[in-house]
């Protein structure tokens, strides 16, 4: 009886030392962009350049800070220079994500081509990552779906985590035809997985003398509709803002899974 009670107090007490990641106040009360560098140096220590991260008895963790308002290494958002962007935690002991997180029904739930399962949950910015045999690998914190009113022009509303897909292709382009050109592949893997749904994120680039992003996405809904016969329920053709090179982003998304966030770069349209 001891032993089992002993047991149950180990579990409270992973799960209490754990439960720290997914408060609403952020991770050691680092928060998302409310904290800055002083405040995360403070509680972490100096920045160690050998890992570019912060190390800690428990964890590595590394963290994104803005450059300026609408800059730095998750842009788009209208904060000053320094404020944290997103934290990412490397827990060294790893622990079963069910006894961090026993209720999962809250979380958005997505894969991987490495199978590894994304659970995030857009009202706290949070997600994370774990391995395929349940163990956490990371905790990321990131602005929620309630910081949406400080996006900047330009950039679309985040999803506060929800999701974190990989496009299994990316490519650059000049012309509408070197986009058309790359869809035949993408088009047969779509007809041949009727439970998935295709998605091509069409970003304008800085320079002018390209193929317009919306010229590209009409081309792209008339091709694969028309020359190639598709449902154009099976699809959707997303313009993304802008990037420093015009690029196109291909995904392939079971078809209840939510729809991808755009990530550009740069907002408004450049002068």
């Amino acid at each position: 009886m001891k032993v089992k009670l002993l047991i149950v107090l180990m579990t409270g007490l992973i799960s209490a030392a754990l439960i720290q990641h997914q408060d609403r106040t952020g991770w050691r009360g680092i928060v998302p962009l409310k904290s800055n560098r002083t405040q995360v140096e403070r509680e972490l220590g100096s920045f160690d350049r050998t890992c570019e991260c912060y190390a800690t008895a428990t964890d590595v963790v590394h963290v994104k800070y803005a450059t300026g308002p609408c800059t730095g290494d998750l842009p788009g958002w209208n904060v000053p220079a320094d404020t944290v962007l997103s934290i990412t935690v490397s827990p060294m002991k790893k622990h079963l994500f069910s006894d961090v997180e026993p209720k999962q029904d809250q979380f958005v739930k997505t894969v991987d081509d490495t199978f590894t399962t994304y659970y995030g949950d857009g009202t706290r910015g949070l997600r994370y990552s774990v391995s395929t045999s349940g163990f956490v690998n990371e905790i990321s914190y990131v602005p929620s779906i309630q910081d949406n009113h400080l996006r900047c022009p330009g950039f679309p509303p985040t999803d506060g985590g929800k999701t974190a897909y990989v496009p299994y292709q990316q490519f650059s382009y000049s012309t509408v035809e070197d986009v058309t050109s790359r869809l035949g592949e993408f088009a047969i893997r779509l007809s041949k997985s009727p439970n998935y749904k295709g998605y091509v994120v069409v970003y304008a680039g800085l320079n002018k003398n390209v193929a317009p992003a919306a010229e590209v996405q009409n081309a792209v809904r008339n091709y694969l509709q028309k020359e190639l016969d598709l449902d154009q329920k099976t699809f959707q053709a997303i313009t993304g803002g802008y990037r420093e090179q015009p690029t196109v982003e291909l995904f392939l998304i079971p078809s209840d899974w939510p729809v991808p966030i755009a990530n550009p770069t740069f907002g408004g349209i450049p002068k």
